[in-house]
């Protein structure tokens, strides 16, 4: 019987191990080589029935933090009417690497204005020929939140003179503080239905943000808002006064200044310089021409001397730049203050403090002498 008994449970040994594939037991992952992040989690969802909501603004990262190579699954759930929309659902993850993925969310016409819950879930498939079975899942949820009214919102992006600008347009709607992704286009234009609230729109040209603005949006509002693209920045201008060597009071300003032009070549281009005393203009002098104005930077110096004289105030200074009379860029406003017909440094101060304190002591000197 004791021999019966022994061959009926390696008989059962073996049915098992054939069952679990290859006559090798599963080795299990353990829960912690499966991650999952990303903005998905923070982002709250406002939409409405019949919107579409993608921007790269929102997204997911899957780790992979076992030494092995390992094959996951993505699972969304969400209300009915609802969907979660990502590239992949199903993918090999390379042993310590990590994927990105964009998340869409659409909402039909026949979903019921509230509040709900959505959610992703990743979790390990069993490898099939080295028997790796699932251990564990990692899970992100975020907020949605249905409305029943709404705005819309048209963005256009234009160059300064009026022409279509193509570029990255990101919409956020603030929250609570903070700001949540609402809208993107890759285009220079924007159109859709928002819901009622704050916003803030950017518009970006590569890595330069050519463009900002916020604005508020009421419930059947349309609203139209054109943005003007910066695509010429003026850089580093750095006005700096000089003084005289024999007096001491101010005699020039010296200003040193880069353009960068970012996007095309612009013609019959003008740099102005721009000056002010005590906050009213007092001259504009043109400073740069050039016929073309090529994508890059050019540098350049200017000294200014006013024509009138230097005065005692507050003298303001800045540059613009034209191309064909239009305005493309307008630098910071930086001030200086003089004292005409004063020492224009401390080092003349104290220099003349000196000669007061040298002066007295040789007073008292000759005092004593005759006594």
């Amino acid at each position: 019987m004791k021999l019966i008994r022994g061959l009926i449970r390696i008989a059962f040994a073996i049915i098992v191990m054939i069952v679990l594939g290859n006559g090798v037991l599963p080795q299990p992952v353990c829960a912690q080589s499966l991650a999952i992040s990303g903005s998905f989690y923070r982002h709250h969802f406002q939409m409405l029935p019949g919107e579409s909501f993608s921007t790269p603004d929102v997204y997911i990262v899957v780790f992979n933090h076992d030494e092995k190579d390992m094959t996951v699954r993505l699972t969304t759930t969400s209300p009915p009417g609802v969907e979660i929309h990502l590239d992949e659902t199903q993918f090999t993850l390379p042993a310590r690497s990590n994927r990105s993925l964009a998340v869409g969310v659409s909402v039909s016409e026949e979903t019921t204005p509230g509040d709900y819950t959505i959610s992703i879930s990743v979790d390990i498939l069993p490898d099939e020929i080295g028997g790796i079975a699932i251990i564990g899942a990692a899970e992100q949820r975020a907020k949605l939140t249905v409305f029943g009214e709404a705005g819309r919102v048209h963005i256009s992006v234009v160059t300064p003179d009026g022409k279509p600008f193509q570029s990255k347009v990101h919409v956020y709607q603030k929250l609570e503080g903070a700001l949540s992704p609402a809208g993107y286009s890759e285009t220079g234009q924007f159109s859709s239905r928002l819901v009622p609230g704050e916003y803030m729109v950017q518009a970006f040209f590569g890595e330069y943000e050519v463009a900002k603005e916020e604005f508020a949006l009421a419930a059947g509002e349309e609203k139209h808002i054109t943005l003007v693209a910066r695509t010429v920045f003026i850089l580093g201008f750095s006005p700096a006064p000089s003084y005289d060597e024999a007096t001491g009071r101010i005699s020039a300003v010296r200003t040193v200044y880069t353009i960068r032009n970012i996007y095309q070549p612009l013609q019959d281009v003008r740099t102005m310089l721009r000056v002010e005393l005590e906050g009213s203009p007092l001259e504009s002098v043109e400073i740069m021409s050039l016929p073309t104005l090529d994508i890059g930077n050019t540098s350049g110096t200017y000294t200014y001397v006013p024509s009138v004289g230097w005065q005692t105030g507050i003298y303001s200074f800045r540059i613009e730049l034209l191309s064909q009379d239009t305005l493309y860029a307008v630098s910071p406003m930086e001030e200086i203050a003089v004292k005409a017909g004063m020492a224009g440094t401390t080092r003349w101060v104290l220099i003349a403090a000196l000669g007061a304190v040298l002066l007295a002591a040789g007073i008292i000197m000759w005092r004593r002498r005759r006594r």
